[in-house]
């Protein structure tokens, strides 16, 4: 996705896109695996105290926030030097199941002062195995120990 020029004088968004553990660029992540939300910026000016907070909702949810990271929760606030930066969100799995899924993304400075916003950058989710039951998917491996010593 790429964002159309807008005036601004600090920050702006470019471009959204997911990587993968390979740091490739794909089109849809998949449930389970290893995957980066990558947000391209530009910043026009040295910027500091940025913040970025992330919505993710679920069209089959009724556009429900499944999924709200936010880098000033996170303690993460950044500072961007002018020039084109790409910041990633760095996630060890996927949780989301199979399905659509809209991303929101906001951008503040001082947690205060909005700098920039992508809205309903619409992306799906692959998987693996069906979890038609549930709103999550967990990774996960099962170990059993025997706890009785055979004599």
């Amino acid at each position: 996705m790429i964002k159309s020029q807008l005036e601004t004088t600090e920050l702006e968004i470019t471009s959204v896109f997911f990587r993968d553990v390979k740091d490739k660029i794909i089109e849809s992540p998949t449930s389970g695996e290893p995957i980066s939300i990558c947000i391209e910026c530009k910043a026009h000016q040295k910027t500091d105290n940025v913040s970025f907070s992330l919505f993710i909702k679920g069209l089959a949810e009724g556009e429900q926030i499944i999924l709200l990271m936010s880098s000033y929760s996170d303690k993460q606030n950044l500072t961007f030097s002018p020039g084109t930066h790409e910041l990633k969100v760095k996630l060890p799995y996927l949780g989301l199941r199979l399905g659509a899924y809209n991303l929101d993304i906001y951008v503040k400075k001082n947690a205060l002062y909005h700098l920039d916003a992508v809205e309903f950058f619409s992306f799906k989710v692959n998987a693996k195995e069906s979890i038609s039951r549930g709103l999550f998917y967990q990774p996960r491996t099962w170990e059993l120990k025997n706890k009785c010593n055979n004599s």
